[in-house]
């Protein structure tokens, strides 16, 4: 099959936005990569054919004393909430690379194809309608493979959570009322700070060690309503992010090792340490009265977290093997060797170190 490739320009009806547009038609996969971004993303979306997406990466900038600092918060809550309300059931992840200076738009295919433009338009109205721009439009697999690589290789604050965009916006709106004369290139909200101390720094080397663990929590994933099957081949690959039920799980602090497993299915799907303690939701979020509590996480396995149906490693296999070798050990912390045994309401155990 021939590749083609094609100048894109904002002086025709061959601009960036209807490009876009008819690029989303049938995308499983779309990346976004643009330092500057739609203050509000709801015109955008609309225009959209999001109907076969799956997934949604944006990659963006987050820099101190500039127009992101104040900014850019309310524009990636905007952002959030217009994927959720266009396309609910699809994975949405936000990326910071402060050195981002480019301006890319990735799309694959079920087929596995990918298709991709490489412009100076920001995705913003003016960059990828109003402004004299230029992008090209490519589809040689190699070189997009690679691009993709590159791209997702130099995030430098992956899958920052909703919940910390919130405050950042707080932070943001707060700085504002409280320096309203200062220049915006003088002012420096402190987001950074938030980043740093809350979100997963993509060159940090995390240690692990079961050993060193003072608890260690085995927890459901997904409920009675929506159980994890097997054939539905859900990864967890890219979770940082783990979710708790009512009453607030006060056994879970930073530096706890957690151990998550599908409720349908009882397989193993990943191993994580907690970053943080356990923090509240926004209450405007969808899920926050089902789910109020989270934590920050590093997670250890996600290559196997999004293969793990490949192997169907389930709990219960795992405790005949241990009681095989320990007949009389414990499985929970305190002394209990039963799986099926959850906290009542809580969603989570902890474990004997031993079987853990």
């Amino acid at each position: 099959m021939k590749r083609m490739s094609q100048l894109i320009n904002n002086l025709s009806s061959t601009n960036h936005k209807n490009k876009i547009a008819e690029l989303c038609k049938g995308a499983k996969e779309i990346i976004f990569v643009s330092p500057y971004l739609f203050e509000d993303f709801t015109s955008f979306f609309i225009e959209l054919d999001l109907n076969n997406t799956e997934k949604v990466q944006l990659i963006t900038t987050l820099r101190p004393k500039s127009d992101d600092q104040l900014k850019k918060p309310k524009s990636l809550i905007s952002f959030i909430e217009n994927m959720r309300r266009t396309i609910p059931k699809a994975i949405c992840q936000v990326h910071i690379n402060n050195k981002l200076h480019g301006k890319i738009y990735i799309f694959k295919y079920a087929s596995g194809e990918l298709k991709g433009i490489v412009s100076s338009a920001n995705l913003t109205n003016s960059g990828l309608l109003r402004n004299h721009e230029w992008g090209l439009f490519i589809e040689e697999q190699a070189l997009l493979e690679t691009l993709v690589d590159e791209i997702l290789g130099s995030i430098e604050y992956a899958d920052v959570p909703q919940e910390l965009i919130e405050k950042m916006r707080l932070y943001a709106e707060q700085t504002e009322k409280d320096l309203p004369d200062q220049p915006v290139r003088d002012i420096d909200a402190s987001l950074l700070r938030l980043l740093k101390v809350m979100a997963v720094h993509t060159t940090e080397k995390k240690q692990f060690s079961f050993e060193d663990a003072k608890t260690i929590i085995l927890k459901p994933v997904g409920d009675a309503a929506n159980p994890i099957k097997l054939v539905d081949q859900r990864q967890f690959g890219e979770q940082t992010k783990l979710y708790f039920p009512n009453p607030k799980p006060k056994q879970i602090r930073s530096g706890n090792i957690l151990i998550t497993f599908g409720t349908g299915c009882r397989a193993v799907l990943c191993i994580h340490h907690a970053l943080t303690n356990v923090e509240s939701r926004p209450n405007n979020h969808e899920d926050a009265l089902r789910w109020p509590w989270f934590v920050n996480a590093y997670n250890h396995t996600p290559l196997f977290g999004n293969s793990w149906w490949q192997y169907n490693i389930t709990i219960d296999q795992l405790k005949e093997e241990y009681h095989e070798l320990h007949p009389k050990a414990p499985i929970s912390a305190v002394g209990g060797d039963n799986l099926h045994t959850f906290n009542r309401g809580s969603g989570h155990m902890a474990l004997d170190k031993g079987f853990a």
